[in-house]
């Protein structure tokens, strides 16, 4: 399923570049960038419909995996809302931090990377904004492990049900939810390193990852129709 995955990914990078460019302040930018990753699991919905129709041998369709919320639309919609609180509420924390240790006058990127990086205290900032970002990072993380798979599998879950199996799961599974949360993070240092391009490919393999890491630990209803 390349185009259909590639597709994915183009729109991820697309959003990516797109924050980076039309932001102006220095602080939104760095709000965003890390934004990526909170919203990652809601794009990665209709890779994890793509690998879902493979699995249950039917022809994987673009059309199907970009329609697959209506069965659990409003749950899924929900979700998004939750997701995009999230974004906003980290780019609010992002900034104030930032605004912070520049005493609220933020340079131009390159400057502000040198005086962070420059300073021991700018090494402290690194630590506590980093800090407050793994929160967030480890919140979502545990609240999308399965989520998005079990609101696209089974349309009698509703969000807070999803969440609460999401962090269950994430729980009883702690020694590979470390590894696999690793592994996010290597790979999303790739994309952001490449200045968003490898999204292209990376958020396809993190969407069918997620699906098939949810077969291995979700028990799904039997189906005696595979086109059910």
């Amino acid at each position: 399923m390349p185009i259909a995955g590639l597709l994915y990914g183009i729109v991820l990078t697309a959003l990516g570049v797109a924050s980076w460019t039309l932001v102006d302040s220095p602080g939104n930018k760095i709000a965003l960038a890390g934004g990526v990753i909170l919203i990652g699991p809601l794009l990665a919905g209709g890779l994890c419909d793509l690998s879902r129709m493979n699995a249950e041998s039917r022809n994987p369709s673009l059309l199907h995996s970009l329609i697959a919320w209506k069965d659990n639309a409003l749950a899924i919609s929900l979700f998004g809302i939750v997701l995009v609180i999230l974004l906003g509420l980290w780019s609010r924390t992002s900034v104030i931090l930032i605004a912070i240790y520049f005493a609220g006058d933020i340079p131009e990127t390159p400057i502000a990377v040198e005086m962070i990086l420059g300073s021991t205290s700018g090494w402290g900032f690194i630590f506590f904004y980093s800090l407050a970002g793994s929160f967030f990072a480890a919140f979502v993380f545990a609240i999308s492990t399965v989520t998005i798979p079990i609101l696209l599998d089974r349309s009698d879950f509703d969000v807070p049900l999803a969440v609460v199996v999401s962090f269950k799961t994430a729980w009883r599974n702690r020694n590979g939810m470390v590894l696999w949360a690793l592994l996010i993070v290597a790979l999303m240092a790739i994309g952001f390193a490449t200045r968003y391009i490898g999204f292209v490919f990376i958020l396809p393999l993190l969407g069918h990852a997620t699906w098939h890491s949810y077969l291995e630990m979700i028990e799904r209803p039997n189906r005696t129709d595979p086109g059910s």
